[in-house]
């Protein structure tokens, strides 16, 4: 087995310009999420209804995580 040593790391950015009203955002869609979830786990909404909704609280609390998911 052949070991390299790593000497140096390439240089990380992550821009971090997140004020309350992001933050609230993130927690609201997060809520909506969780919230979505029991109902389909309750069996009061179907796979396909789950899908919508989670659609549309993309829409409604734009955040970075609703982004790449």
């Amino acid at each position: 087995m052949h070991i390299k040593q790593i000497s140096s790391y390439p240089e990380l950015h992550f821009e971090r310009n997140h004020d309350g009203y992001d933050l609230q955002q993130e927690f609201n869609f997060l809520r909506a999420e969780i919230f979505t979830r029991k109902l389909l786990s309750q069996g009061l909404i179907s796979r396909d209804e789950f899908q919508l909704i989670m659609q549309e609280n993309r829409r409604t609390f734009p955040t970075f995580l609703s982004s790449i998911l």
